[in-house]
């Protein structure tokens, strides 16, 4: 197991993730979509019996710079809130979390409402806390984990507690291994990725003071959880290598073997043998390539239409589809250890 992960907390966006987190916030900003509205006409949108509340929230996400706080010319009295640049930006965000919720491959409905919040709340705890990055480094039993770096980080009480709310929300599975049962990311939670990846690019590009630096070890990790999604051309077929760079920071490559439509088996470091296929960049020229399928800030290499089919196939999985992503109903080789860079 990579030890630096079990030891150095995940960087997460940890502003956008405390907004979302409260339901009155969320509720406040879905409302101002509709139009600018005055704190009277919010607390009754909202059906809120107090504005003491609504008051504390609105000072909040208007220091954040979310809303926009606006003097009526004709009625000077009259104060009016609406959603800025960065309110708008976040909602979008907002949206993609609800589709990530109802991508669950058995509880749709259920999780349709705040039980599906805490589900994107317990997949952004376990990522922060190394868990998710731990298990993608290395699937492993419970009892590897309660006898590793992780478990000495957290704590045994802590560590069985976050294991059992994952698998009970349908982000880890057990699978059967020679030995026992080893803990597994599923679908779902590697689609949990997109919407974490579009929160911390809202940090960056809104509240570039309060953003969470983005470090290449945690940028890798993301893009190999979500690699696995990738749906290529169906006669795409070879072998690609993704190098994530930063000044001052060592770079991390990723890779990714491609056949028949699929990524088959990936994983961290250097492929096997020499690539077909190579993408380099920077991680806002990443963050543009997965979230908005643009690589042309990419430096890419070899057969450049092999590494643009899986990272279009990446975005498109993540983003633009709108049929639920079909769980486990192929084989990725790619949970296991790999030599890493």
């Amino acid at each position: 197991m990579d030890a630096d992960i079990a030891q150095s907390p995940a960087t997460s966006p940890r502003i956008g993730l405390e907004v979302m987190r409260s339901d009155l916030s969320r509720m406040i900003l879905a409302a101002l979509v509709e139009g600018t509205k005055t704190q009277t006409e919010l607390r009754t949108w909202l059906l809120l019996a107090s504005g003491t509340s609504l008051n504390h929230h609105l000072s909040n996400l208007r220091s954040l710079g979310l809303l926009a706080r606006r003097r009526s010319k004709r009625e000077r009295r009259r104060v009016d809130y609406g959603l800025s640049e960065a309110g708008e930006g976040l909602v979008e965000v907002i949206g993609l979390v609800q589709a990530w919720v109802g991508r669950h491959h058995t509880r749709r409905g259920e999780l349709s409402g705040p039980l599906g919040w805490r589900a994107f709340n317990v997949f952004a705890d376990a990522w922060e806390l190394s868990v998710l990055g731990t298990l993608l480094s290395e699937p492993r039993s419970r009892g590897d984990l309660l006898g590793g770096q992780l478990a000495i980080a957290l704590g045994d009480e802590k560590l069985h507690r976050t294991l059992d709310v994952l698998l009970g929300a349908g982000l880890l599975e057990a699978r059967g291994h020679r030995g026992g049962n080893r803990l597994h990311l599923t679908e779902w939670c590697r689609i949990g990725f997109g919407p974490l990846a579009a929160t911390v690019r809202w940090e960056r590009r809104y509240l570039a003071q309060g953003a969470t630096p983005v470090i290449t070890r945690d940028a890798a990790l993301a893009l190999e959880a979500t690699l696995p999604l990738s749906r290529p051309e169906y006669g795409a077929r070879g072998t690609c290598a993704f190098t994530i760079e930063a000044r001052g920071e060592r770079a991390r490559a990723v890779w990714a073997r491609v056949a028949e439509g699929r990524v088959r088996d990936g994983g961290a470091g250097t492929p096997p043998g020499s690539p077909d296929a190579w993408a380099r960049g920077d991680v806002e020229r990443w963050f543009a390539a997965v979230l908005d399928g643009d690589l042309s800030g990419l430096r890419l290499g070899g057969r450049t239409e092999l590494a643009s089919s899986v990272l279009g196939g990446l975005h498109h999985q993540l983003y633009v589809t709108e049929e639920p992503a079909r769980m486990g109903t192929h084989t990725y080789s790619g949970d296991r250890a790999d030599s890493r860079n």
